[in-house]
């Protein structure tokens, strides 16, 4: 196991080790940071708009429903977008849909 290991830190596959651990603590860290501040952005536009308190918090909740569930359909579908299309395809794919998903989300309410 640990000569696996080592495989994946070899002149061969150094790069590509590096660059997709990379890519994937920005996603994990992006994905811990929006479950932080979904519940705190999704209260505070609801308030600017007039919600009372109690409006806001279900709001809130009902945001961290929403990506808790998109986070468990899009963990599902990774492997079978990886076998239709190919990893590397299935991995732009994940990226391009959460820039899209976060301009969305968070450009949007915040105009």
């Amino acid at each position: 196991m640990l000569d696996a290991f080592a495989t994946l830190f070899s002149p061969e596959y150094r790069r590509r080790t590096i660059v997709n651990s990379l890519l994937f603590t920005v996603s994990i860290v992006g994905l811990w940071a929006g479950s932080i501040y979904v519940p705190t952005a999704v209260t505070t536009i609801a308030l600017r708009e007039g919600a009372l308190p109690a409006a806001a918090a279900r709001l809130a909740s009902y945001g961290s429903m929403v990506l808790s569930i998109a986070t468990i359909v899009g963990c599902l579908m990774a492997p079978w977008l990886a076998e239709r299309f190919g990893r590397r395809t299935a991995m732009g794919m994940y990226f391009v849909s959460l820039g899209v998903a976060v301009a969305i989300a968070f450009g949007y309410p915040f105009n």
